[in-house]
């Protein structure tokens, strides 16, 4: 009757153990919605193959460069299908998040996503056509105490922005930090100098004349003189008492710099797609809108929800 008894209680501890062994077993982290993902990626579009992103910090990276760990990254942190995105993260395409669900640490694949589940389509309303001729002013007046926002200043000068510092207008000349208030306005004191050439949103400009109060610029170019700014490239077609005319000098394909206010939902920069003599035709749509992507995807790490 004991051995009966003894082999019952052997055979539950077996059993015991068992459920017990089974209970400890670790659980794999997968990705679910409202978790921090790590990633590094390739991303290119399906159509040219050409890269449009990648996490490697290298130039020659093609679609067929590998994940692993012969490069340098800089990883992108995403946080997964939430409509706050946790601080120092991002949220990316919705393919995208969408691939990530179930993903484990170390895996890999490559994702492919439509449009409307990457950077949607082309809007009409984002083609604009630009007038050729252009006039901008002969003469600009600047104050030489003026107001200017601290974060506009801070990229325009070299030296610390501090009241009774003085740093360097680059480009321009120096200028006195005379004041910054509550609200980040910084005021400043200019020190022109008589007949230097500075760079303006306009073009370049020529120091003529400088008061008490103010300093008289005048546009430098003559006529028939290529104009290039950062915002936009003409000719000089005449000079005028108080203004300049020029026209816009594009050809296909360039690049224009989005500067229309009525175009604020537009792409920073647009590319040219028709020149007429009258007009310039430029579609500023993000270039990846109506393209279907394909990235190369592989999980680093895996920050849970709530934990």
């Amino acid at each position: 009757m004991k051995k009966i008894i003894y082999s019952v209680i052997l055979i539950m501890l077996i059993i015991t153990g068992g459920c017990i062994s089974g209970n400890e077993k670790e659980e794999i982290d997968v990705v679910e919605s409202g978790d921090i993902v790590t990633i590094n990626f390739i991303g290119w579009e399906k159509e040219t193959g050409g890269i449009f992103d990648t996490t490697i910090q290298e130039e020659d990276v093609t679609k067929e460069t590998e994940l692993d760990d012969t490069h340098k990254y800089t990883p992108q942190r995403i946080t997964v299908k939430a409509a706050n995105p946790a601080p120092g993260t991002i949220r990316t395409l919705p393919g995208l998040e969408e691939a990530l669900i179930g993903m484990e640490i170390g895996e890999e694949k490559i994702v492919e996503i439509p449009p409307e589940k990457g950077y949607g389509y082309s809007d009409e309303n984002q083609v604009k056509k630009l007038e050729r001729i252009q006039e901008v002013p002969r003469y600009i007046n600047v104050p030489i105490i003026e107001k200017i926002n601290y974060q506009y200043l801070e990229k325009m000068v070299k030296g610390e922005i501090i009241p009774e510092n003085t740093v360097e207008l680059v480009e321009w000349w120096d200028v006195d930090i005379l004041n910054i208030d509550k609200d980040g306005i910084v005021e400043i004191k200019h020190h022109p100098i008589m007949d230097k050439v500075v760079p303006t949103y306009y073009g370049p400009y020529k120091v003529v004349e400088i008061t008490e109060n103010e300093i008289k610029l005048e546009f430098s170019l003559k006529e028939g003189e290529k104009l290039e700014t950062v915002n936009f490239k003409a000719i000089v077609i005449e000079i005028k008492e108080e203004s300049v005319v020029t026209k816009l000098d594009y050809k296909v394909g360039e690049g224009v710099r989005n500067t229309l206010p009525e175009c604020e939902e537009c792409f920073t920069f647009g590319k040219v797609i028709e020149v007429t003599e009258d007009y310039v035709e430029v579609d500023f749509n993000f270039p990846l809108k109506g393209k279907t992507l394909l990235f190369k995807v592989k999980i680093i790490d895996i920050e849970k929800a709530g934990r």
